[in-house]
């Protein structure tokens, strides 16, 4: 797989075949064995390759939230316990190991802490409420006053 990031885009190569996606249309990725597949809401692809060497030239909003899957965060709609539920309604697992990192990754990023690169995000104000080992997140955003 080739990454080019000037473009936003994944280029995957299987076989004679070359995929490309952009970044934000990837759901999520899985792995089998040494077998990427590349989903998102309409297609998917396959190529060899592991998620370690695939994750870390992702952008920042992809996370490890698994041993074999990889999250586009901003294509998540919520999360509950070891599992997170796509805008496409598809559920992909969170590893048990490292749910509460992978919790507060996606509080972070709903909240607009981090955006889709995975940089902090000026724009947005966070209040996270704990109660009883469950939170509330509120937060708000600022927007121009003058739209026409």
């Amino acid at each position: 797989y080739d990454q080019n990031f000037t473009q936003k885009r994944l280029l995957v190569s299987s076989g004679q075949k070359t995929y490309s996606f952009a970044f934000p249309d990837i759901t999520y990725i899985e792995v089998y064995g040494h077998t990427l597949k590349i989903h998102t809401e309409n297609d998917s692809a396959q190529c060899p390759g592991t998620l370690r060497n695939l994750s870390a030239s992702l952008p920042g909003c992809f996370l490890r939230c698994h041993k074999s899957y990889i999250v586009n965060l901003a294509r998540v709609s919520d999360i509950k316990r070891y599992e997170f539920t796509l805008d496409t309604k598809k559920r992909v697992p969170i590893g048990k190991e490292n749910y509460l990192s992978v919790q507060n990754a996606f509080v972070s990023y709903a909240t607009g802490e981090l955006n889709p690169a995975g940089e902090v995000g000026p724009d947005c104000k966070k209040f996270v409420v704990y109660l009883n080992q469950q939170y509330a997140v509120i937060f708000f955003a600022d927007f121009p006053h003058n739209r026409k």
